[in-house]
């Protein structure tokens, strides 16, 4: 139905993930002009967008627009695309969060994305990321749920 702003959405995220971006943008585009009210779910495939094409302030605004904050990828997008602009401690407390909604997460990342169907140069692209950050000294990690606000920890933690 050309007229469902939502069924267009969801198309062009599924055209997103397999990095169709010819397909997947119009309708991304043409979905949050009719209704910008639309679910920020969406802005998944402008994340992937910008990321793939490396604008990463523009990968990381969107990911940031995503705000679902207890669903395991918009914490993923918000970490790989701070990773690649080299913000390292705000990566590490993101995959801190990560963890804390979706436990074990970066260890079956890759499975669980290519079991979305998100197109292998986009998974690897993220894994590179992700790596980049684990590989990179940590500082300082946040315990949201404990209630201590910056704690010191060893470096390869």
């Amino acid at each position: 139905n050309p007229n469902d702003d939502e069924i267009m959405a969801d198309l062009g995220l599924r055209h997103a993930v397999r990095m169709e971006w010819d397909e997947a943008l119009p309708l991304i585009e043409l979905a949050y002009r009719r209704n910008p009210y639309q679910t920020s779910t969406y802005r998944v495939a402008l994340f992937l967008y910008h990321f793939a094409h490396g604008r990463y302030q523009q990968a990381l605004r969107e990911a940031q627009s995503i705000g679902a904050r207890m669903v395991a990828y918009s914490h993923l997008a918000i970490a790989a695309a701070q990773a690649e602009l080299g913000q390292f401690d705000e990566a590490w407390r993101t995959l801190d969060e990560l963890d804390q909604v979706s436990p074990g997460y970066v260890s079956r990342m890759e499975s669980d994305l290519a079991i979305r169907n998100v197109h292998s140069d986009m998974v690897a692209a993220l894994r590179s990321a992700i790596d980049k950050v684990q590989s990179h000294p940590r500082k300082t990690s946040r315990r949201l749920h404990e209630g201590v606000a910056l704690l010191p920890v060893a470096a390869g933690n």
